[in-house]
């Protein structure tokens, strides 16, 4: 899908689930070659164009607070290629999904140099209306904004090396130094549903108690970003409220 608001926005939406192997995606990654292929060359059509801002949106994430962007093997075949891609093309922001949790990193470069493959930018920030944003970022905001359904995952990074590897046994390679860069690259990576049930469940946890959606307000010259909870046991009264719970910006001067 593709959508343009006359030249001020553009936005991909790339299929990640393609994981099975085939002549386009032999090496099973979450995206075959011939969609990467399309990507990159509608996102550099899009700049030909004028358009103010780019947004790439996928399923599967690159940056995360919990488990999939650092395990899935599909996702760790093509991640160094995404966020390449979105670097090298100019990508203002990534809209993300699967790890149901809070996300919103810092802006990031491209770095082949580290395990992540990104480095936070060292970029200047103004106030506008009150919300901070980033002025004119050479790097990518990536964005999950948790969950909308009953289903949530833990922040399992903020909670230590030794927690990961205890719930995630693959992820074992990751000390204390490596765990602590990752977290480094997040302005918010946090699970809002501080549920007792996550001593023991860092995935899949059903409730429908906290549930969380994005606002994204786009103007030529900026990109704010806000996250909202909401809260209430649709299954008692039914009442619930809205509560804004995070915000952020970019502003091209």
């Amino acid at each position: 899908m593709r959508y343009q608001d006359g030249k001020n926005l553009e936005s991909f939406n790339d299929h990640t689930n393609d994981n099975k192997e085939s002549e386009d995606n032999p090496e099973q990654g979450a995206i075959g070659q011939e969609q990467m292929e399309w990507a990159k060359q509608d996102i550099a059509q899009a700049s030909e164009n004028g358009a103010n801002w780019v947004v790439l949106d996928y399923h599967k994430p690159v940056y995360s607070a919990s488990y999939h962007a650092l395990q899935d093997e599909d996702v760790q075949v093509t991640r160094e290629d995404f966020v390449q891609l979105a670097d090298e093309l100019g990508v203002d922001v990534v809209m993300q999904g699967h790890d149901h949790n809070l996300t919103r990193t810092k802006s990031l470069v491209y770095s082949p140099d580290n395990f992540a493959y990104g480095a936070v930018e060292d970029t200047k920030k103004k106030l506008i209306d009150g919300v901070e944003h980033h002025v004119n970022p050479v790097g990518v905001t990536y964005v999950i904004p948790n969950t909308s359904g009953t289903k949530a995952y833990d922040a399992i990074y903020k909670k230590g090396a030794e927690h990961v590897a205890k719930v995630r046994p693959k992820l074992d390679w990751m000390g204390e130094e490596v765990t602590a860069y990752w977290n480094s690259l997040f302005d918010i990576a946090e699970q809002p549903d501080d549920s007792t049930d996550f001593a023991e469940l860092h995935s899949n946890n059903r409730q429908s108690q906290h549930e969380h959606f994005a606002v994204y307000t786009v103007t030529d010259n900026t990109f704010k970003i806000d996250f909202y909870s909401v809260e209430g046991d649709i299954h008692g009264n039914g009442e619930r409220t809205v509560t804004l719970r995070d915000s952020s910006g970019i502003s091209k001067d």
